[in-house]
């Protein structure tokens, strides 16, 4: 399958997830994102952590983990653990091997 053909299905399958998500999903999930996108990475973990607790069968939840596994990382960095941050990222990238596109699709909002 080519890249752009891929890249349209995942986005395709996100802005279905977003549409089908119920109001109360949406604002869990984006309270992550705009503590991720503050650079508060502690707190990202924990709104992402309870995310994942109060919406365990939503198709944002591996989104969820994949950026909660992500913003422990940041932190540990942010506060010079740097072998624990290293082991995060490489389970970050072991774990969401295709996390590269999950991170484009981050930041999708409704129109």
């Amino acid at each position: 399958m080519p890249i752009r053909t891929a890249t349209a299905l995942a986005l395709a399958l996100c802005l279905y997830s977003l549409n089908a998500a119920a109001p109360e999903e949406k604002n869990a999930y984006y309270a992550g994102v705009r503590a991720f996108e503050w650079r508060h990475f502690e707190r990202a973990e924990k709104e992402f952590a309870q995310f994942i607790a109060n919406f365990p069968d939503s198709d944002l939840a591996p989104k969820a983990a994949a950026f909660r596994l992500r913003s422990r990382a940041h932190h540990l960095a942010d506060q010079s653990n740097h072998s624990l941050a290293a082991a995060a990222f490489r389970r970050l990238r072991r774990e969401f091997p295709n996390l590269h596109t999950i991170d484009k699709l981050l930041y999708i909002h409704d129109a």
